[in-house]
C-alpha cells in the first residue's frame, strides 16, 4: 500500500471520530456516495376515528292486536211443544223430563203452562227420550235428535199408565186347542193385542210354543192401578241394565227364548235413566190388574211383571227372595214391565 493511501485512510478516521461515528448509520466510502437509509418516518396508523354506528332506532313494534272478539258461541238448542190428555184437554202441570240416550244426563223435569205448552232448553246436540206424566197418566217419544242451536217441536199425547207388552207363552204337551181369557180390574182395560183379543182368544197351541201356525206369543197392553210394592227390588246402573236382565231374567224362570223377546223389545222401548230400580210383583198385585184363565188349566204357570223406576242416582233396596219355577206338564209363561213414567 502506498504512502498516499495510508495518509487518506487516517485522514477520514480522524475526521469520523471528529463528528460522531453514532450519527453516521451507514457510510459507503466505495465511490464516495453517501446514502443515508434511516427510515425513521414517523408512520403511526392509528385510525382512533369515532366509528359509533349505533343508530339507537326504536323498532318497537308492540301494536295492541288484542284479537278476543268475545263471542258467545252457545250451541244448545231446546225441545217445545203440547200435551195433551187422550181423549181430554191439554195436560196441565205435567212433568216433562228429556233425557240424553248416550249420557242419561236428565234435563228438567219442566211443568206445562195451563195451555199445556211446555219447553226444555239448554240441550246438548243429541238425542233425547221425552217423558211426560201427571198423575195416571204418561206418554213418552223415543229418539228426539236435537242438532247445535236447533229447536225442536214435539207433541205429547198423554195416556193411562199401561202394563208394556206381557207376552203370553203358551207349551201344551201335544197341539191343542186353548182359550185365554183376560178379566181387567173394573178401573182398567185393555189398550192393545195382538192377534186381536176381542172376547178372547181361542188359539191352536204346539208344543214348540207356535201358536195358529204365525204367533210365538199372545200380546197385549192394558192400564193399571197403582198397587205394586215397590219395597223390595234390585237397584241396576244405567249402563248395564240389559247385561242384567239377560243375567237374571232366566233365574225368575224364563227360558233363552223369551229372554230374547224381552230384551228385542225393551231394547227400543225402556226409558233411559243413570239408574233403575226393578221391584219384581207379587202374583196377586198382578191378578188386581188383569186376571187370567186358560183352558184347559196349565199344569204349571209364571206370571213375571216387573215395574221399573229411573232414579239419578243408584240407592239400596231390600233384596228379593229367589224364584222357583219348574216347566211340567202343559205350561203357560207371561212376562210383562210396567213403567213408572213419574220417575223419568
Amino acid at each position: 500500500m502506498t504512502a498516499f493511501r495510508w495518509n487518506l485512510i487516517l485522514i477520514v478516521c480522524v475526521c469520523a471520530m471528529s463528528l460522531g461515528c453514532d450519527e453516521v448509520e451507514s457510510r459507503q466510502v466505495d465511490g464516495g456516495t453517501d446514502t443515508d437509509t434511516d427510515s425513521d418516518t414517523d408512520t403511526d396508523t392509528d385510525s382512533d376515528t369515532d366509528t359509533d354506528t349505533d343508530s339507537d332506532t326504536d323498532s318497537d313494534t308492540d301494536s295492541d292486536t288484542d284479537s278476543d272478539t268475545d263471542t258467545d258461541t252457545d250451541t244448545d238448542g231446546d225441545i217445545w211443544g203440547n200435551l195433551t190428555i187422550e181423549g181430554g184437554g191439554p195436560a196441565t202441570a205435567a212433568q216433562v223430563t228429556a233425557t240424553s240416550t248416550t249420557s242419561y244426563i236428565s234435563y228438567g223435569p219442566v211443568s206445562s203452562d195451563s195451555s199445556g205448552d211446555y219447553i226444555i232448553t239448554g240441550l246438548p246436540a243429541d238425542t233425547y227420550d221425552l217423558c211426560a206424566s201427571q198423575d195416571v197418566y204418561a206418554g213418552e217419544v223415543y229418539g228426539v235428535v236435537v242438532a247445535e242451536s236447533a229447536s225442536v217441536e214435539q207433541d205429547i199425547d198423554l195416556t193411562e199408565m199401561t202394563a208394556d207388552a206381557p207376552y203370553i207363552y203358551l207349551y201344551p204337551e201335544q197341539g191343542q186347542n186353548v182359550s185365554v181369557t183376560l178379566s181387567p180390574n173394573p178401573v182398567t182395560s185393555i189398550v192393545a193385542s195382538d192377534p186381536a183379543y176381542g172376547t178372547g182368544w181361542n188359539v191352536w197351541a204346539e208344543p214348540t210354543g207356535l201358536i195358529d201356525g204365525t204367533y210365538d206369543y199372545l200380546f197385549y197392553e192394558s192400564t193399571v192401578i197403582w198397587n205394586f210394592q215397590e219395597t223390595e227390588g234390585w237397584v241396576v246402573n244405567g249402563t248395564e241394565i240389559f247385561d242384567w236382565f239377560d243375567d237374571n231374567l232366566p233365574l225368575m224362570g224364563l227360558n233363552a227364548d223369551e229372554v230374547q223377546d224381552f230384551s228385542d223389545y225393551w231394547s227400543v222401548n225402556l226409558p233411559s235413566a243413570s239408574c233403575y230400580n226393578v221391584f219384581p210383583q207379587p202374583v196377586p198385585v198382578i191378578d188386581q190388574n188383569m186376571g187370567i184363565s186358560i183352558t184347559p188349566t196349565p199344569d204349571s204357570m209364571l206370571r213375571i211383571w216387573l215395574m221399573v223406576e229411573g232414579s239419578s242416582t243408584c240407592g239400596v233396596l231390600a233384596t228379593p227372595g229367589p224364584v222357583t219355577f219348574n216347566r211340567t206338564g202343559f205350561t203357560v209363561v207371561e212376562w210383562g214391565m210396567v213403567i213408572n213414567w213419574n220417575t223419568f
